[in-house]
């Protein structure tokens, strides 16, 4: 039960960091702006700002950290260092 609710935990941190990733930026663009875009109710500028821009750039950043997150684990199993356990 305690790992599930870490995980669920955890699961909405990462949500909220990319749903920050998005809205956040040098032009206004908030929650209710990516609201819009999901309805198809956006202006065509922020649907270039938000799909165009922030979206590719939010996702590469998240799953580059993954990444790194995943070759320092095996590293540590593979040099058999005991903060790996």
């Amino acid at each position: 039960m305690r790992n599930a609710l870490i995980l669920a935990g955890l699961a909405l941190l990462a949500m909220t960091s990319l749903v920050l990733g998005v809205t956040t930026g040098s032009t206004h663009a908030g929650f209710a702006t990516l609201l819009a875009l999901l309805d198809g109710n956006a202006s065509a500028v922020e649907t270039q700002i938000i799909g165009e821009l922030r979206w590719p750039r939010t996702a590469a950043a998240f799953v580059t950290g993954a990444l790194l997150a995943v070759a320092g684990g095996l590293m540590q199993v593979l040099v058999r260092n005991p903060l790996a356990d």
